[in-house]
Parts: structure tokens; sequence; C-alpha cells
């Protein structure tokens, strides 16, 4: 499972001191697996993080949709 997760982390520095975050993907697979209440809080705007992130990974020119507007009244 270890290496799972390392082969999606990626390296970053706090503070002067490098460390490893999971990747996007594994941090919403591990909450969907949990599936308790503080989880199923968080998803919806982690899933909001990874669409915003596929949709600029798509045309990084293109601004972000924001899904706090809506065409309906």
């Amino acid at each position: 499972m270890y290496e799972d997760l390392a082969g999606n982390s990626r390296p970053l520095d706090y503070a002067g001191i490098a460390v490893r975050v999971a990747g996007l993907s594994d941090i919403i697979a591990s909450k969907e697996w949990a599936n308790r209440p503080k989880d199923r809080e968080a998803l919806p705007e982690l899933y909001d993080l990874r669409d915003r992130a596929e949709w600029s990974a798509e045309d990084p020119a293109a601004p972000a949709p924001d899904s706090r507007t809506s065409d309906t009244p």
C-alpha cells in the first residue's frame, strides 16, 4: 500500500523540511473508503479541487470553472 501512495505523491518543502504529500486521487480514495461522516463532508470540496485541476490540465490558459456561480437563478 505504501508503495502505491508513494508513487502518486509529490515532494513539498515545508519550513525547510522535505516531505512527501499524498496525491489528491489517493486522498479522495482513502476518504471514500473510510466513509466516516467527516470524510463524506470533505469529499465535495476534494472533488471540486480535482475537477479544477483536470480542467486546467486540459487547457492551462482557460479559466477554471467556478462552482460558486450558476446559470440558474
